[in-house]
């Protein structure tokens, strides 16, 4: 089976979309995990501080339990955002790939290529946020979020932990 060098595009270019697409749903449930998780963490960090601020019967066993769930919660956070990090460069890996073989079709048309396109937005990109795009990456901000969470339950347990009774 013969194939043309504009079908051969064609089909190059769908199967580009399809890797940017899988990349964008895994940034995007990264994302949508972050939020339930954080949205638990804070109704379980509620009940482990309610009864100090409104003179609920909470006992230590239920501030010993919250806590626990907020610290596995925000440690499986910090796991599943790395996890969907992976997932999403990989398919970008493998965009990359397309758009390269793309490029290469085109060599010699005359007309812009994907990847110097692509290479000129990254370098104006990089010229108006050095810090940022060079030295923090996005997937470390979202983990930042789970490890606060983390900070702030072991702080008000053992504030709570070492509060006077009575």
């Amino acid at each position: 089976m013969a194939i043309d060098q504009k079908a051969y595009v064609e089909v190059l270019l769908k199967l580009y979309g399809e890797q940017v697409a899988h990349a964008r749903h895994h940034e995007a449930m990264r994302a949508q995990s972050t939020n339930y998780i954080l949205v638990a963490s804070v109704a379980l960090m509620g009940l482990m501080v309610a009864d100090k601020a409104f003179g609920y019967d909470f006992q230590e066993l239920g501030r010993t339990a919250a806590a626990v769930l907020v610290l596995f919660l925000n440690s499986f956070g910090v796991l599943l955002s790395r996890k969907h990090t992976e997932r999403s460069q990989r398919h970008a890996m493998v965009a990359n790939e397309y758009r390269t073989q793309i490029s290469n079709e085109l060599e010699g048309s005359g007309l812009p290529l994907p990847n110097n396109l692509r290479q000129k937005g990254i370098d104006l990109s990089n010229k108006e946020h050095p810090i940022l795009s060079q030295y923090v990456p996005l997937h470390s901000l979202w983990e930042v979020f789970h490890v606060l969470f983390i900070a702030m339950t072991l702080t008000v347990f053992f504030l709570q932990a070492n509060a006077p009774k009575g």
